[in-house]
């Protein structure tokens, strides 16, 4: 039958689902959640559901992509917590105009890459660096983060300056180290 409290993995009392994205744990004495890393509002177990839903949504967008996008585009997506404590899925095109198109993004947000100084060495034109510097502006923070291809070594270095590098749903690209 329909289970009223899937919403809130059947546990009501303890969990709360603002955004339709996941489950959230109430903030209380009760219920205190363990916190990972140190200025963060983002619990372990948020950051584990988080990766599911991350990589559910970048699962959906390969399927949409046509060839041609799955030769030479890559799609970011994340889930971020707001200071309100709601979630939503930020969505974000590598490139310098970010294009999004509708049958990818779908109703989530699009985030448009404002790097003026974007080139191939920086990478700040990649899709995952467009969302992580629009969320660091705005103070919000990123429960889980990929995109429909392996994160670039670049990408890394940005996600490990940030502290969220154990938040990345998709793969990472092998870093090749050059011997001198």
């Amino acid at each position: 039958g329909l289970n009223l409290y899937a919403y809130c993995k059947n546990h009501p009392v303890g969990y709360y689902d603002p955004s339709g994205y996941m489950a959230l744990e109430y903030p209380s004495k009760l219920n205190p959640g363990k916190k990972s890393g140190s200025n963060t509002r983002v619990t372990d177990s948020e950051i584990v559901e988080g990766k599911k839903v991350v990589k559910e949504r970048i699962n959906n967008m390969i399927e949409n992509m046509t060839k041609e996008e799955k030769k030479r585009t890559t799609y970011g997506a994340a889930l971020v917590k707001l200071e309100n404590d709601n979630v939503e899925m930020w969505i974000s095109s590598a490139g310098k105009k970010g294009y999004v198109p509708p049958r990818i993004r779908g109703k989530d947000k699009v985030i448009k890459n404002k790097a003026i100084d974007a080139d191939r060495i920086n990478r700040h034109n990649d899709a995952e660096q467009t969302i992580m510097r629009e969320a660091n502006e705005l103070g919000i923070e990123i429960i889980s983060i990929g995109a429909t291809r392996d994160m670039c070594s670049a990408c890394q270095e940005v996600a490990r300056d940030n502290g969220i590098i154990e938040r990345v749903a998709t793969p990472l690209k092998k870093i090749q180290i050059r011997k001198e």
